[in-house]
């Protein structure tokens, strides 16, 4: 398996995942997300297992949450054989009912090849700051 291909493989299921979920159809990401997925909360202290319980943190958000403004940039991807490592850094500003919200950070996912396709295994985020304040002082 050459290096760069599977590189641009990853990257483009990255991509599709973090479309679905932003167009607000969290469920796009099914294919992409093994049954088994695990993801660790930040500070490692809890996580989500499952593709079910995984995707229902999405259909959450995007239920409940408007995104103002998304941007990714530094991503990196590092392939060894079946497995790959993908980060990116993100910023992103989000409305909810009550407050709106700045995110930055950086998402970390673990991929395995399939031999047809990859599939995400395993996601967290690191170097995370959110900051929220009350709506009525942004709707000025």
């Amino acid at each position: 398996m050459e290096v760069a291909v599977s590189e641009l493989e990853v990257h483009n299921v990255l991509a599709a995942i973090n479309k679905a979920w932003r167009d607000g159809q969290p469920m796009g990401m099914y294919e992409y997300l093994h049954p088994d997925i695990t993801m660790a909360l930040p500070g490692f202290k809890q996580k989500v297992v499952g593709r079910h319980t995984f995707l229902a943190s999405f259909v959450e958000f995007c239920a409940n949450a408007q995104i103002v403004q998304y941007s990714e940039s530094d991503e990196t991807i590092n392939v060894v054989d079946k497995v790959a490592i993908a980060t990116l850094k993100f910023e992103m500003i989000y409305d909810r009912a009550t407050y709106r919200a700045r995110s930055v950070g950086r998402d970390v996912w673990a991929f395995e090849n399939l031999g047809d396709k990859w599939v995400a295994v395993w996601r967290t985020m690191i170097e995370l700051k959110e900051t929220k304040e009350n709506r009525k002082s942004t709707e000025n």
